[in-house]
């Protein structure tokens, strides 16, 4: 299972990290815009919603984690192509994170 976060409701150090690895996908609902997830250490997955009009984010909209005890840093991400919200985060250690 994983936990969801909300990045804004949490200290900057939570979701201030070394980004390994990155994976976009389009938005399905504004045409201009995208979904960013980034890997970090500790199986951190930060996640921005991009919007095709306005102002960057200075802060990712969540921050997911895993809730396993030896948790390894982001290698590989990726979207699954029929599941809008479905990311797959491959560690280090060789596990697959839905």
């Amino acid at each position: 299972s994983r936990a969801l976060l909300f990045a804004r409701a949490e200290p900057k150090a939570v979701w201030e990290r070394y980004l390994q690895c990155a994976a976009a996908r389009a938005d399905a609902r504004d045409p201009h815009g995208a979904t960013v997830a980034a890997g970090c250490e500790k199986a951190v997955v930060l996640v921005w919603r991009l919007r095709g009009k306005g102002t960057l984010a200075t802060s990712p909209c969540a921050v997911l984690r895993p809730n396993l005890q030896d948790a390894d840093t982001v290698v590989s991400l990726a979207w699954a192509p029929a599941e809008e919200e479905l990311l797959v985060a491959g560690l280090a250690s060789g596990f697959l994170v839905l």
